[in-house]
């Protein structure tokens, strides 16, 4: 185990087979224990990249207990605590600290006799006033040490999405400024989420299905495909829509997701015949292009330039950057407080 997790948590939470994760486990104990690390705060240079590893451990103990799990979600804040006492002036402690503090000040409200709970649907009067006024409080730190890292990032999105009404447009800018420093899926997919609220669930999609074209290690995640099913029930386009929510449905570990994927599902009216041909036109289409990729990869295209011309979006899809000049008034309008200011 590490910091309460099992190996099957750890494996489940890095989306790798859980034997990896016990091998990996092995090799640093071992290494550890050969080199006689010591536990303590680094006095040397190798301090940036220890602490990082340390609040990568910590941020994934609280994601894998958020879901349910409230003593492991505590047993991680009480880990931040004591990382922003050990190391007061890093703002990168800080963010992590104030946004493990900001999502479990609202955790007992995802949930409604054991039914997931929308953002937009949460009742605020059950949210933990002292954990989020707390979270706030860490957050003013971390913008007053001119933290401008990935963890003070999910710190300012967390606490702009429990604003009321939500700032769609500054999230947009966020995610964007998110996805320059952790380039990832999982942040693009968050993205996407805020423009379509910005530019409408077509310019969303685009985003979400080049997630989904390209190799990567969201293939298997369970959000990808409820998040493309959403933005396809929104485009009222059914048939594509029961797929991909049948798809997260087979994904998820959570039976309260399962049962709100599977509310989704029988929600969706019956698809109209032009729908069944748009769908099917549609599949016949990807059949085709992936024949031809196959001809030009075993002609003479290396395979990752086969599987690129296989998942091409089509020449005519909209830019999902046109949604940008929304937000650019909202990245120049985030200034940092002057030197030497505090909260």
């Amino acid at each position: 185990m590490l910091g309460g997790l099992t190996n099957d948590q750890i494996a489940g939470a890095l989306r790798v087979p859980s034997a990896i994760v016990a091998e990996r486990l092995a090799g640093a104990r071992a290494k550890i224990k050969k080199a006689g690390i010591p536990f303590g705060v680094p006095r040397d240079g190798s301090l940036p990249e220890r602490l990082a590893a340390v609040l990568a451990t910590v941020y994934l103990i609280f994601n894998e207990a958020y879901a349910g799990d409230g003593q492991l979600a505590a047993e991680a804040i009480r880990l931040g605590r004591m990382l922003a006492e050990l190391l007061p002036d890093e703002s990168e402690v800080h963010g992590l600290l104030a946004l493990m503090l900001l999502n479990d000040g609202r955790r007992t409200s995802r949930y409604r006799h054991g039914e997931l709970v929308l953002l937009d649907d949460e009742e605020r009067n059950p949210w933990d006033r002292e954990r989020v006024a707390e979270g706030e409080q860490h957050l003013a730190r971390a913008r007053a040490l001119y933290g401008h890292g990935a963890y003070v990032l999910r710190a300012e999105i967390a606490s702009v999405h429990m604003a009321e009404p939500v700032d769609w447009p500054e999230l947009v800018a966020l995610y964007t400024e998110l996805a320059r420093l952790v380039p990832s899926g999982a942040v693009e997919l968050n993205r996407a989420i805020a423009v379509a609220e910005v530019a409408g669930p077509e310019a969303a999609l685009v985003i979400v299905e080049r997630i989904d074209f390209e190799p990567s290690e969201l293939d298997h995640y369970c959000s990808l495909h409820s998040t493309r099913a959403d933005l396809l029930r929104r485009l009222g386009r059914t048939i594509d829509a029961r797929y991909a929510y049948g798809r997260a449905l087979q994904l998820t570990r959570s039976e309260p997701e399962r049962r709100f994927l599977k509310r989704r599902i029988a929600e969706l009216p019956p698809p109209a015949a032009a729908d069944c041909e748009a769908f099917w036109d549609n599949a016949l289409d990807r059949i085709k292009a992936a024949a031809e990729a196959d001809e030009i990869e075993d002609a003479e295209a290396p395979a990752e330039d086969a599987r690129a011309q296989r998942r091409r979006l089509p020449a005519d899809a909209p830019d999902p950057a046109a949604h940008l000049e929304h937000v650019q008034p909202q990245l120049a309008k985030r200034e940092r407080p002057p030197h030497g200011a505090d909260h």
